[in-house]
């Protein structure tokens, strides 16, 4: 092998790394503050890189075509988009991060409508939970009381009713239900098949947290013989039982049937609901 092809072969590569590195570098610095809210940015950056070496190792490189130059270009043209447009980066209930996240609420507030008697609940917005208020998560029942202490009080007399705040204070939730983030490495998909989480090895950082919430398994309601039974149902009309709920988060993920991690919906819990059914 001869010096002029190690070299031209070294210059290739390294034209290569410059015109792949400079562009993500400028890209994820510009829009950093607007997309990282999540701080799944890195991840998303490391996977577009990850597929596009992948596609240029199956390509002979001895110098830089034109053909060449023009597939990487067309490809980091591609990179704003692919961040833009991913819905992981607007996902409220993924973290990207060394550290647990400090588990919130979105604050709620009730306003009298101008045209009715009802209250309508404020729009949440896309803020991510744990940047928008801070709030002690320790137990079910102080993760549900946080609730009242962010209803919002106004000032203008017509805009405002204590009613909301009477009834918050004595107010109790239907199941139990536990709020927490959590690691997890292996999930299941849309399609129930079994997929593996990605997770950095020990020592690094960037682990993916999911935020959950799920009911607290064994409660026995007072003077009641069944457990896991829903507040404020009648136990003789009804049998009730306080079950967990899943909804889909966005994950890199590396399927059975896959060699690269790649991002896709997953299953966690979501919500603790009651179900009922009659008595017989």
């Amino acid at each position: 092998m001869s010096w002029n092809f190690l070299l031209s072969h070294w210059t290739s590569m390294t034209i290569i790394a410059i015109s792949i590195f400079f562009p993500i570098q400028y890209v994820t610095t510009l829009y950093a503050d607007k997309l990282n809210q999540n701080g799944a940015l890195p991840l998303l950056v490391e996977s577009f890189t990850e597929k596009l070496i992948h596609e240029l190792s199956n390509r002979k490189i001895d110098a830089l075509s034109e053909g060449q130059a023009y597939f990487i270009k067309d490809k980091l043209k591609g990179l704003y988009t692919y961040l833009r447009q991913h819905p992981a980066l607007m996902e409220r209930r993924l973290y990207v991060g060394s550290v647990r996240p400090s588990t919130t609420y979105t604050n709620i507030s009730f306003k009298r409508s101008a045209s009715n008697n009802y209250y309508n609940h404020k729009k949440r917005d896309n803020k991510p939970f744990y940047n928008v208020h801070q709030s002690d998560q320790s137990s079910p029942k102080s993760a549900y009381y946080g609730y009242e202490s962010t209803v919002k009080r106004y000032d203008d007399a017509d805009n405002y009713d204590a009613t909301p705040h009477a009834f918050a204070a004595f107010a109790q939730p239907v199941c139990p239900s536990r709020t927490e983030w959590r690691l997890l490495t292996r999930a299941r998909d849309i399609n129930e098949t079994e997929v593996e989480v990605f997770q950095p090895r020990r020592g690094l950082g960037g682990q993916q947290w999911f935020y959950t919430v799920s009911c607290v398994d064994g409660h026995v309601l007072p003077g009641r013989a069944c457990d896991n039974c829903c507040y404020g149902i009648d136990q003789q009309t009804w049998r009730s039982s306080c079950k967990t709920k899943k909804s889909y988060v966005m994950a890199l993920i590396k399927t059975p049937y896959n060699h690269m991690f790649d991002w896709g919906w997953i299953q966690i819990d979501s919500s603790c609901s009651c179900s009922i059914v009659p008595q017989l």
